[in-house]
């Protein structure tokens, strides 16, 4: 079955120049309604290899899109995975952290891993290559998340017109991720068990 994606993208030809213009402006756009958690030690990596939709592998070199999926597949928290070493920053829309913080708390058992820091509100993204900046897979887009620097306004238009993930808008607690952004550029169905693919699977046959 071919699912229809509901985040239309609006590519007429204003709406191109306006994203052109955001994707060669390096300056950075602000992220300010964002956070990064810090999570540190040896089994962080396997940790959310298990728990998230996506394949993680690589993240050392990128940052992914991420999802965590709840049984129903319906959305618990998303946002972007990088490693540096033995340490891992999650960036994700601020009022999402309580859900990864519970998710944590509950799932991780015997792992040594642990949350290190939360922080807010210092967080921009450069659209394209950016030297200074953590090189990300934003949602499709190739960007750079960057902390502590001048920001433009979040330029929202541009979120609105690329359909990228924005919490209690286009993305809603009780929509399936299958109708959202998320389900092309956060999951990979070929990873193997993730929670959320068998209620998936029941609703696209």
């Amino acid at each position: 079955m071919q699912l229809t994606l509901v985040g239309v993208v609006n590519l007429s030809q204003s709406n191109l120049q306006k994203i052109n213009q955001i994707r060669y402006w390096s300056e950075p756009i602000s992220l300010s309604d964002w956070s990064e958690i810090l999570i540190s030690g040896p089994d962080t990596f396997n940790w959310f290899q298990r728990q998230l939709a996506q394949d993680i592998s690589g993240i050392h070199i990128e940052g992914k899109s991420v999802v965590r999926l709840d049984r129903a597949a319906k959305v618990n928290y998303f946002g972007i995975l990088y490693q540096h070493n033995n340490d891992f920053s999650f960036y994700l829309p601020t009022v999402l952290v309580d859900n990864f913080k519970n998710d944590f708390e509950k799932f991780v058992i015997m792992e040594d891993t642990k949350i290190i820091n939360v922080e807010s509100n210092k967080l921009g993204l450069v659209i394209g290559k950016y030297e200074k900046g953590i090189p990300v897979d934003f949602f499709g887009e190739q960007a750079s998340i960057v902390k502590e620097a001048k920001y433009r306004d979040k330029e929202d238009v541009y979120f609105e017109l690329l359909a990228l993930p924005v919490w209690d808008k286009n993305i809603k607690p009780d929509v399936l991720v299958n109708e959202t952004r998320l389900n092309d550029v956060a999951i990979d169905y070929a990873k193997g068990c993730f929670l959320g693919p068998v209620s998936y699977t029941h609703l696209t046959l």
